[in-house]
């Protein structure tokens, strides 16, 4: 098996990379898609030869650029599988596919839907069309009739990592976090109820509509220390009715959280794309990368869905080892231990 691995820049895609690669099995011959001004830190730990030069600076730039030089790909002389390892590398991908001829393709939804997917703007009309919750929303432009006596969240409608997101303890808060914000800014961010209770991260490789590979994360207090995977029958039926009804295909990771008192679950956002965290599934020998190359190159083995999971505290324990290694930069020694 032959894999490429496409990625936008090391800050996105540096510690996903860097943990399934090293846990690749042995008989797996890879290299990574990028430029290599973006991934110094990667070609230090694995050598030039593992990089093949794509001469544009960033792929988020030349999405639908239809003149990108593709004679970097006549350097591969045995046929690959095309794996994205971000969400630019992604929409690449998703935009580009006729251009990688003789290699297999990781199959993924049109790039129109995936910048739909990606918007939290979207997520009401999602929820309703898929027959799960999400927060009420309300408009800024009538802060009259915003609910008093519980906390709301303002936040940008595009993003990742909880940036830019402002949690109010009242409406008046959070309409003056709101006249603060540029006319500009103003357009791009949504308010909610906060739901409070506990997040949980779903995360799924799919194949037109069915989920083939999947696990649930509950995220720590700080950093990793206190995550750990779980199974959650609510989740996964939540997750299979949004997968099913827009017939996904890649991968895909969704945020829920789990009110404290009706224990009802709630979409908050949707990331079509490898999760921030894809690389901890590691620690329970299993490689996220190595699982979307297979299903890539045939979806048939999977007959149900192979769910990825760990003891709680074996889980706890070895996720704690990894932010210390991570910190280190004991990537390599990591590697051997896992």
């Amino acid at each position: 098996m032959n894999l490429l691995f496409v990625s936008n820049s090391e800050l996105n895609s540096f510690t996903n990379i860097c943990y399934c690669v090293l846990a690749m099995p042995k008989h797996v011959k890879w290299k990574i898609l990028g430029n290599r001004e973006f991934h110094k830190e990667l070609i230090s730990l694995f050598g030039q030869d593992r990089f093949v030069h794509i001469p544009i600076l960033k792929l988020k730039e030349h999405i639908q650029d239809e003149h990108i030089p593709f004679e970097f790909l006549a350097t591969l002389s045995e046929k690959h599988i095309i794996i994205p390892t971000d969400f630019q590398s992604l929409k690449f991908i998703s935009k580009n596919k006729k251009n990688f001829k003789g290699h297999i393709v990781c199959r993924l939804m049109d790039s129109s839907w995936l910048l739909y997917l990606d918007d939290k703007k979207n997520m009401k009309k999602v929820a309703e069309d898929c027959g799960v919750r999400s927060p009420l929303e309300y408009s800024f432009t009538k802060s009259s009739k915003l609910p008093s006596g519980h906390r709301l969240v303002v936040k940008p409608h595009l993003g990742d990592g909880s940036s830019g997101v402002f949690i109010s303890e009242d409406k008046e808060q959070a309409v003056d976090y709101y006249e603060q914000l540029t006319p500009e800014n103003k357009q791009k961010h949504i308010i909610q109820d906060f739901i409070e209770g506990r997040d949980f991260y779903y995360y799924g490789i799919c194949y037109e509509g069915k989920i083939l590979v999947s696990s649930i994360i509950v995220p720590g207090r700080f950093k990793h220390f206190g995550t750990y995977f779980t199974e959650n029958a609510s989740v996964d039926e939540n997750a299979k009715k949004i997968v099913a009804h827009y017939k996904y295909s890649g991968p895909i990771s969704i945020d829920y959280r789990i009110d404290k008192k009706s224990k009802e679950v709630y979409l908050i956002e949707i990331n079509p794309r490898n999760g921030n965290n894809s690389y901890l599934f590691n620690v329970a020998h299993s490689n996220w990368l190595f699982e979307l190359a297979k299903i890539s190159e045939n979806p048939a083995t999977y007959t149900h869905t192979h769910k990825i999971t760990i003891n709680k505290w074996v889980c706890i324990f070895k996720l704690g080892m990894l932010y210390c290694f991570n910190k280190l930069k004991l990537y390599k020694v990591w590697g051997k231990f896992v």
